[in-house]
């Protein structure tokens, strides 16, 4: 066993968006260990119940299906919400994958699924947002292949 030096980042956004699904694609390496998503909270502000769920998501085939890793607790109007959330790379023991698919996933939630090498954050905003004052998400992977 080695000592594992400090993470890696893989992706780093900032998302003031209002509406709609907002995906940020990113890659890690072959051999990660775990990965880290560090998301700091945004104030929203408006009407008709806005909202935001955030999910780690990974794929089997590419991109043609999105498998849920990771859901936040849903952020709603009012609440300047700071998360973070690690999700680790592991054989699952549950076999049933039906409602873990693409936005499935139980808020406050992480399923041990394996990683691919390609995977995305997926932010989806509902009600009526007049402004975001900014989603701040990180991603970070631990892996020792990435610091030799």
């Amino acid at each position: 066993m080695s000592i594992r030096t400090p993470l890696t980042a893989k992706l780093a956004v900032v998302d003031t968006a209002t509406t709609g699904t907002i995906t940020y694609p990113f890659y890690l390496d072959q051999d990660v260990d775990g990965v880290a998503v560090s998301l700091f909270g945004t104030t929203f502000s408006g009407t008709s119940y806005p909202s935001a769920d955030v999910y780690l998501q990974t794929t089997p085939d590419g991109g043609t299906t999105w498998i849920d890793v990771a859901h936040f607790a849903q952020m709603t109007t009012g609440i300047a919400a700071t998360a973070s959330l690690w999700a680790f790379v592991g054989i699952n023991t549950n076999s049933y994958a039906g409602a873990r698919h693409d936005g499935g996933l139980s808020a406050g939630a992480v399923w041990g699924v394996l990683l691919s090498t390609y995977n995305r954050v997926k932010i989806v905003y509902g009600g009526t947002i007049g402004s975001n004052s900014g989603l701040t998400i990180s991603v970070y992977e631990n892996s020792q292949s990435s610091h030799q």
